[in-house]
């Protein structure tokens, strides 16, 4: 590899594996969450305002977190979906994340709770997602300026839901949107990837194991014969909204995302790609490196612009 372990992440790792955990093939998904589905020590980011609402789903209303910065009316609107594998994750795992998308991008911010795989699998997570996204562009004025940019952002798992809906309102006539945030994005099933070989053992967090655990939940029946869940798979990925995608360094999924990529350049699509070295998987809600997700998201901030 280029350069090290960043030290807050190697601390991380140290703490992590100071912590027997049961074998993934053990484990159900309720169990997943309540190891997962608690939020890392982090410090606060201070933004305008936060509070909790509701926003349409595609079958009922969805639990959903709204941010706003100290401007009056932002000129961008994110709606943000979180990471934890389809199966984990809630409004609350993913708050520091928000909170820095909302100051850094000057953006206000929804963080969407979807429904969870396997109770709700394929298709009910992206078109919840899709729904949401409908009414935030359709309302766009209640929570930012008039014509505000509208933009999609998700880690790992909501970064996969990001394209998903990006492709489904290119399919369906929906919403225009502005650009896509895919932070370590997941895009396909566990292939036979380098980063999967040399990363994917489970030492640097996330796992091949725990990967097709979340994808054979997620799927159940439908094996994504269409698609929209496995965006990476998709034949026709031409005519989709610029993408930032970034990459970590120590991350099995870095070479999918890498490919993802460069799918979507062949296709024509304006795309930015960052690889944060000394990182791992889900960085981007962990403690110590707050200065690196600023210098990330400062960066994306000034190609929107």
């Amino acid at each position: 590899m280029a350069s090290q372990l960043h030290p807050s992440i190697q601390a991380f790792l140290a703490g992590f594996a100071d912590t027997p955990l049961p074998p993934v093939s053990a484990m159900d998904a309720a169990a997943m969450r309540q190891i997962f589905d608690n939020p890392l020590p982090v410090e606060p980011v201070q933004i305008g305002e936060s509070r909790d609402i509701q926003v349409p789903g595609a079958e009922g209303p969805l639990d959903a977190r709204l941010y706003l910065p100290e401007s009056a009316a932002s000129e961008r609107l994110t709606l943000f979906f979180h990471g934890g594998g389809f199966v984990m994750g809630t409004l609350d795992t993913h708050d520091s994340l928000c909170r820095h998308l909302c100051r850094e991008l000057d953006s206000a911010v929804m963080s969407v709770a979807y429904r969870l795989a396997p109770e709700h699998p394929y298709p009910a997570a992206p078109e919840d997602c899709y729904a949401a996204v409908q009414w935030a562009a359709e309302n766009r004025a209640v929570f930012a300026a008039a014509d505000a940019q509208l933009l999609l952002a998700g880690d790992s798992a909501g970064a996969c839901l990001c394209a998903s809906v990006s492709l489904l309102a290119r399919e369906r006539g929906g919403a225009d949107i502005d650009a896509q945030l895919l932070f370590y994005p997941t895009a396909n099933i566990p292939g036979d990837s380098d980063s999967y070989r040399q990363l994917g053992g489970g030492e640097y967090f996330l796992s091949r194991e725990m990967m097709e655990f979340y994808w054979r939940h997620y799927l159940g029946d439908s094996q994504a014969a269409d698609g929209f869940a496995t965006p990476l798979s998709c034949e026709d990925l031409g005519n989709l909204p610029q993408m930032h995608i970034v990459v970590a360094e120590f991350d099995p999924l870095r070479d999918e995302g890498n490919a993802y990529a460069r799918r979507l350049e062949a296709a024509g699509n304006r795309v930015h790609v960052q690889q944060a070295n000394g990182m791992i998987h889900g960085f981007m809600s962990m403690p110590g490196v707050d200065v690196e997700i600023r210098e990330i998201l400062q960066r994306i901030a000034k190609e929107l612009a």
